[in-house]
């Protein structure tokens, strides 16, 4: 006759491993778990009210930087009656399924990046052959010096203003402000 003191503690155990062993089989890899979920290439924020409105086309870093789905400057553009799409991939394709929208007008536009992103502004008339260039072009501290090349046209539509910082602490957010409003206000003739 066998014991069941000393065979029960060796049933558990295989028990127990099955358990484990058929849960292994159906969990998904572990790189899953730490993977955040990557936010969409465009997100469109609008104020409210029903009118057509200007957008600006805010380049973002990919990536885990980009997991703050929320910047200051959508805020700032919100409050001064502007639409925002927030780009953190291909802005071509962005920006077309920004015009898409029945409150974006589509011929009033900016581009606007910071850093890494203004080189990106900087570089992005590609994007717009075909159709409407921006109205203004913004690149925010971009990691060149003061004569950024870029490649929109001297006597085209499109103003480029590159805005360096002198301090150690980055570009004075209120003057950028005031510039990029001025610059926007006066283009597309808004108070």
């Amino acid at each position: 006759m066998i014991d069941l003191r000393l065979v029960t503690p060796l049933l558990f155990c295989l028990g127990l491993g099955l358990a484990f062993g058929i849960a292994a089989l159906h969990s998904p890899p572990e790189d899953l778990f730490d993977a955040a979920p990557a936010p969409p290439p465009v997100q469109l924020h609008l104020p409210g009210g029903t009118s057509r409105l200007p957008v600006v086309l805010l380049l973002e870093e990919p990536g885990p930087a980009a997991a703050v789905r929320y910047t200051p400057w959508v805020g700032w553009f919100l409050r001064h009656g502007f639409a925002v799409a927030q780009i953190r991939g291909d802005l071509g394709v962005a920006a077309g399924l920004t015009f898409r929208h029945a409150r974006i007008d589509a011929e009033h536009f900016a581009v606007m990046g910071a850093g890494r992103q203004a080189m990106a502004a900087l570089h992005a008339v590609e994007a717009f052959h075909g159709g409407p260039m921006p109205t203004a072009v913004f690149a925010l501290n971009p990691p060149c010096g003061e004569s950024c090349p870029h490649g929109y046209p001297a006597e085209g539509p499109t103003r480029v203003y590159i805005l360096h910082s002198d301090s150690p602490s980055g570009l004075n957010a209120e003057i950028a402000r005031s510039r990029v409003l001025a610059t926007l206000a006066l283009a597309w003739q808004i108070d």
